[in-house]
């Protein structure tokens, strides 16, 4: 099998870590003697080994960046089963209820229409 060279030239952030401690990167890296990209990918903690990930050109970010802007996170997070705490009020309209603290420490709670 051929080795594949890589230049990690720029981290811009950890989307997470998985059971094992690999952590999902964004990244701009430069892949053989190609131009650098944008890549999206699982690394191990020493970078030798890599997951399957995603590389975009500028043009694909700012696109990807669009879509992700104008994307319902709450119909994502139903789906993925993660469910706002939410609930109905006497009109039968659903209400998601937001709390924030303020710099006081207590909590207040906002309503939305939903």
């Amino acid at each position: 099998m051929a080795s594949v060279s890589f230049e990690i030239q720029k981290n811009f952030g950890v989307l997470g870590k998985n059971n094992k401690e690999w952590q999902k990167e964004i990244n701009l890296v430069k892949w053989q003697e190609g131009r650098p990209k944008l890549d999206i990918r699982d690394w191990d903690p020493q970078y030798k080994k890599m997951g399957r990930g995603i590389t975009l050109t500028p043009d694909e970010v700012e696109k990807a960046i669009e879509v992700l802007n104008g994307l319902d996170i709450d119909l994502l997070r139903k789906a993925y089963g993660v469910v706002p705490q939410s609930g109905t009020d006497e009109t039968g309209v659903n209400e998601v209820v937001i709390n924030e603290t303020d710099v006081n420490g207590s909590v207040a709670n906002e309503f939305i229409d939903g």
